[in-house]
């Protein structure tokens, strides 16, 4: 066949088969490259959708955090201006005398006794 392909002057079978092959495995290749590169493009893309939800998510829960730190340091501000306003009015003896009495609150004794009322006193 190829010898009678020559004769006539067209193109042989073989070669024929062998062009083709080879022209379809570049159709192939150029395809797999633009699927290869399509695929790079959604990866990249979801990539970045998720890096955005995930910055997203980051500066709330920072923006959170800031807003839960400026209304500790509110808070913190009020108490202390609260201690020196009652701390200025009051006598240094009450303040003296609360304390001695919030330190005989809590003798550090789980068990609590009134030595007096058990007739030990002798």
């Amino acid at each position: 066949p190829d010898e009678d392909a020559k004769v006539r002057g067209v193109e042989a079978p073989s070669i024929r088969a062998q062009r083709e092959l080879e022209e379809g495995l570049k159709k192939f290749e150029r395809e797999m490259a633009t699927e290869t590169e399509r695929m790079e493009e959604t990866r990249h893309e979801i990539d970045e959708e998720k890096y955005d939800q995930l910055q997203a998510e980051e500066e709330e829960f920072q923006s959170s955090l800031a807003q839960r730190l400026n209304n500790l340091k509110a808070k913190s501000s009020e108490k202390m201006k609260n201690w020196k306003l009652n701390e200025q009015e009051e006598d240094p003896a009450v303040i003296v005398a609360r304390a001695m009495d919030e330190a005989d609150e809590d003798s550090g004794s789980d068990v609590e006794f009134d030595w007096r009322a058990k007739g030990f006193d002798d």
